[in-house]
């Protein structure tokens, strides 16, 4: 306040000067006696008054002008003005509000204004002309519809803030919007929104749909291609390796009845190709489809692997399952088993170590998991797929059935640090079995008649009787020809699948029953299982064209031993051995 005293008191002493300056100007000359310094005080004071009044002048010009401009832009600002009453009131307000509210100015000043909103709409208005004066301070926003007295309704929003006047009191000063177009906006990007979300709803759908068909399609191309595998494995198990058998059988009979030494070298070497014919098609067998994973599990399975390794890699592998992991379809657990298999076999190449962990769990969340783990030379992960040729286009095929089985493939891998691949997959349900004929065929019922008559004419001497359980004829007549040579045995009857030995072996209470593993209606483990628990006096010789290592576990379990693909003179003195040791117990 000091500062702008002194302002004026120097603004006063420079109009005075000034004044001064004109009245000497006037006089032209020094002032004279009192009466004469009397005039000149009278001058300088009408010259000031003459100065303030132009000053006035000004200043009115100036303030005229900032007003005619002040109204211009208050009149024709984008944004609509209104000083609203406590009652609604419309106390002034600019041409755009006007036009917004659809009247002229003169029209609407002292109406209400909710007179020009929506019937539906006067409660919101109400609303925020009170919450406004109530706060007086803060600023109150709301949108509502105002009905032009022609046209259609104008969305427009509202921003108050309460101001106090001297003769009115508390007004609402408001700043009125148009919104219609943004509203409009809005709706279409809703709509379009809407329509968006349908259709990525129907592309989701659709996706799900086509995912759950590739899954299908995954499943079914799994389950042909070990099918077929399993098609391939049997028909050299069912034909090539029985007819080797067969042929084996053979030789050694005609070895032991001839005895010409040249025809016994002769047939010796035949021997030893026709053993040599048998162990190359059991190796293609079991590359092929290992007949353990199918007939105990995966579990067998895997321990058959890691047999298989250490034998012929040198390589040892460690399991780790400490629960029950079996898959309940056959074609997760034939994944499973490729996967560790493959996953073992890149280790072998590119590890450099000796040895990796196997660890199969049971997750929480429905799923399977198979981890293999080395402590070896590593690599970079990114690079698998560039390094496909190189470490084997076998992950690469795994990672593409895992992907369309809805299962996960990772591997944690840093080099010089080792390798961590984890294959996890669902445990899908096992699909309904295929029904099984339970009816015998003729010459299993003409087998049975045969097997009575024996029974019936069976001679008092003492003999080992034998039950042959097969499902290969072929094999079946070479070891009946082989063991009908020994005058020591007798072969009692033959069966041609599981269900079919436990009924034989019911009826003619054989001493020995050879029985093959792998048959029809039920196998040979679960036959002997059965026999053993009703007639444990029998002995039973597990034979089987597969390593002994294979499936001798569950046959040993289940009370029998020995396989296939023996010579001719080792199946007889097992034979006799088993024999001997049943009589000594």
């Amino acid at each position: 306040m000091g500062n702008g005293q002194e302002a004026g008191d120097r603004s006063a002493a420079a109009l005075r000067e000034a004044a001064e300056r004109r009245v000497q100007a006037r006089t032209a000359g020094p002032p004279g006696r009192s009466a004469e310094e009397l005039l000149h005080e009278l001058a300088v004071h009408q010259v000031e008054l003459e100065m303030q009044n132009e000053e006035l002048r000004i200043a009115q010009q100036e303030l005229e002008l900032s007003r005619d401009r002040y109204a211009d832009l208050y009149d024709f600002a984008p944004v609509g003005y209104l000083t609203l009453s406590p009652r609604g009131e419309i106390r002034e307000l600019n041409l755009t509000a006007a036009r917004m509210l659809g009247a002229e100015r003169d029209r609407l000043l002292g109406r209400k204004m909710s007179l020009r909103v929506l019937t539906s709409e006067r409660l919101v208005l109400r609303q925020h002309i009170a919450d406004c004066l109530a706060d007086g301070k803060n600023e109150y926003t709301c949108e509502l519809r105002v009905q032009p007295l022609s046209g259609q309704p104008v969305v427009v929003q509202l921003r108050s803030r309460c101001w106090h006047d001297h003769h009115d009191g508390s007004l609402c000063r408001t700043a009125m919007t148009d919104i219609t177009r943004r509203k409009e906006a809005e709706d279409q990007l809703c709509e379009l929104n809407d329509t968006l979300a349908q259709q990525v709803a129907e592309r989701t759908a659709e996706l799900e749909h086509r995912t759950a068909q590739l899954q299908a399609l995954a499943r079914q191309l799994t389950q042909v291609e070990h099918r077929e595998r399993r098609r391939l494995a049997k028909m050299l198990h069912d034909h090539l390796q029985q007819m080797l058998v067969a042929a084996r059988i053979s030789a050694g009979v005609a070895k032991r009845k001839n005895p010409s030494e040249e025809m016994r070298v002769s047939l010796e070497k035949i021997d030893n190709l026709l053993n040599e014919s048998i162990n190359v098609s059991r190796t293609l067998t079991l590359e092929l489809c290992p007949p353990v994973l199918y007939d105990v599990g995966l579990i067998a399975g895997l321990q058959w692997v890691a047999r298989h390794m250490e034998e012929r890699q040198d390589f040892q592998v460690r399991l780790e399952i400490d629960q029950p992991v079996e898959p309940q379809a056959t074609e997760i657990k034939v994944l499973l088993f490729e996967a560790v298999r493959e996953l073992l076999f890149n280790a072998v190449k590119h590890a450099g170590v000796a040895e990796a962990a196997v660890t199969v769990e049971r997750r929480g969340d429905g799923l399977l998991s198979a981890t293999v783990t080395d402590r070896g030379e590593g690599f970079d992960p990114a690079k698998l797929d560039a390094d496909a040729t190189e470490r084997g286009f076998g992950l690469f095929h795994i990672r593409q059935r895992l992907d369309s089985l809805g299962g996960q493939f990772e591997i944690v891998s840093t080099p010089g640090q080792g390798t961590t691949a984890t294959v996890i997959v669902p445990d899908l349900p096992a699909e309904p079995p295929e029904e099984v004929e339970e009816s015998l065929p003729p010459s299993a019922r003409g087998r049975r008649t045969a097997a009575r008559q024996r029974v019936a004419d069976e001679p008092a001497k003492r003999t080992i009787r034998i039950l042959l359980a097969d499902d290969h004829e072929i094999v079946r007549h070479g070891l009946a020809g082989m063991l009908g040579e020994e005058p020591d045995i007798e072969v009692v009857a033959e069966a041609g699948d599981g269900l079919e030995a436990i009924d034989l072996a019911r009826q003619t209470r054989p001493d020995v029953i050879l029985m093959d593993v792998t048959m029809p209606r039920l196998d040979g483990i679960e036959a002997t299982r059965r026999i053993k628990a009703e007639l444990p006096d029998v002995t039973i010789i597990g034979l089987s064209m597969h390593s002994r290592t294979d499936l001798a576990d569950a046959m040993r379990t289940a009370g029998a031993y020995l396989c296939k693909g023996d010579c001719a003179d080792e199946l007889v003195r097992a034979i006799r051995a088993a024999t001997d040791t049943a009589a000594g117990e």
